[in-house]
């Protein structure tokens, strides 16, 4: 996340989301990290500290959560992985509405029993929620709008965003 006012603003966004997992905010650059396309269980032999897990299924409509079983033991691969001291941020990103909801669920559980397995003592709290692109491209324009468009990287990626994925901007009125 290349800006910090962005950065702020999604840890806001992210904090109003969950209902009882909250983010402290990083102090520095060491404080967080990003990755992406990381094995769950490459991830939870990393040996994070982690107290609580957010799962977040990131589409183009909300996703509604239930109590899956999950038989399926083959390993899953996260879409990205967000890191902020003791929480952890696993992303399933779709670019259309389809329901991710049950593939975020079972990567949140698979994390859970591999750190379990690997340390009998782990505890850690979890949440999952549905978050929309309309949501984050808010969030992105407005911080571009407040820096006035001055942030290179911001206002590129919402260009690029526009051109390949339209739908995720709402439809302007046409006096605007």
């Amino acid at each position: 996340i290349s800006s910090d006012l962005l950065r702020d603003k999604f840890w806001d966004f992210i904090n109003k989301k969950t209902p009882t997992i909250k983010i402290s905010k990083p102090v520095d650059s060491d404080d967080w990290d990003i990755d992406i396309q990381q094995q769950i269980a490459d991830l939870a032999n990393e040996g994070r500290e982690v107290s609580k897990i957010i799962g977040i299924a990131l589409t183009t409509k909300s996703n509604i959560f239930g109590n899956y079983e999950h038989k399926d033991d083959s390993t899953s691969i996260t879409d990205m992985v967000i890191s902020c001291k003791d929480v952890l941020m696993i992303i399933e990103v779709k670019r259309n509405n389809v329901d991710a909801s049950k593939q975020i669920s079972k990567q949140v559980n698979e994390y859970i029993k591999v750190r379990k397995n690997l340390d009998h003592g782990f505890e850690c709290i979890s949440e999952k929620i549905s978050v929309t692109w309309e949501e984050i491209i808010e969030i992105i324009e407005a911080v571009d709008n407040l820096q006035n468009r001055n942030e290179y990287i911001v206002s590129h990626y919402i260009e690029h965003i526009k051109k390949r994925c339209p739908s995720f901007f709402p439809v302007q009125c046409f006096n605007k």
